[in-house]
């Protein structure tokens, strides 16, 4: 019943928001693990990434939502039946890192983003190393995944959505293990393909100078929450 629900969600969202309000499009597919866990990673520049990702894979996927969200009994039922679980937003939440680490342990799809918060559509911001840290200690595989369009459609600063055609565009799945040269060098290569990606749609986004912080631990800051101009929608905070 779950499975049913999740893809008659995704259905409607994809088909009465995303194609309705300009199109949507899905580049490389086939490389998306049908099984196993896996942490899917995209630049991140919309409040409409959540929904984006989730309407383009193949498969389901969990994500974490601040904490606030769920206060309202009736809205964190549907957000808990469509995958997502709480955080508290600007501390370690260690209850959110454990359930992370569970649902990859279990073989589900999690969507990190990498960035923590929304860019400004043109600068990736610095990533933080905590897709790095749960897929060590998971085994998980992580997708580098590229957003299109959703930075035009309702970027920062907008608050209403724009017609824009939306393209997810999958890479290769990488592993933290295969980058040991340095302690940046997986954090480095991800933000390099994920660059890439853009950049083979036409959509030129720059890598900031720093794509590895000093951050071991996933932050409240990655959480989704709601902008408090669209009650309901699911995305990370600013």
């Amino acid at each position: 019943m779950k499975s049913a629900w999740h893809w008659l969600i995704r259905s409607l969202v994809r088909n009465l928001f995303f194609v309705l309000t300009g199109g949507f499009r899905i580049v490389n597919k086939h490389l998306v693990p049908k099984t196993g866990a896996l942490i899917v990673a995209p630049n991140h520049g919309s409040y409409l990434d959540p929904p984006a990702v989730a309407c383009a894979l193949p498969r389901m996927v969990t994500f974490m939502a601040k904490d606030g969200l769920f206060k309202n009994k009736l809205f964190g039922a549907m957000i808990r039946s469509v995958g997502a679980f709480p955080v508290r937003r600007g501390s370690s939440d260690i209850e959110a890192i454990r359930t992370a680490t569970k649902l990859l342990s279990e073989g589900h799809a999690l969507l990190v983003f990498p960035e923590g918060t929304r860019n400004d559509g043109s600068t990736m911001l610095a990533l933080n190393r905590g897709v790095e840290m749960l897929a060590r200690k998971s085994g998980a595989q992580v997708l580098p995944t590229a957003i299109i369009g959703n930075h035009r459609k309702w970027g920062k600063g907008r608050k209403l959505a724009l017609w824009n055609r939306v393209t997810v565009r999958f890479g290769e799945p990488m592993r933290p293990e295969d980058f040991t040269q340095s302690k940046e060098a997986f954090g480095q290569e991800l933000a390099k393909r994920i660059a890439s990606l853009c950049n083979e749609e036409g959509y030129e986004l720059r890598i900031a100078p720093d794509t590895m912080p000093n951050i071991s631990s996933i932050q409240g800051a990655e959480a989704t929450e709601a902008p408090d101009q669209a009650p309901g929608s699911i995305a990370n905070p600013q």
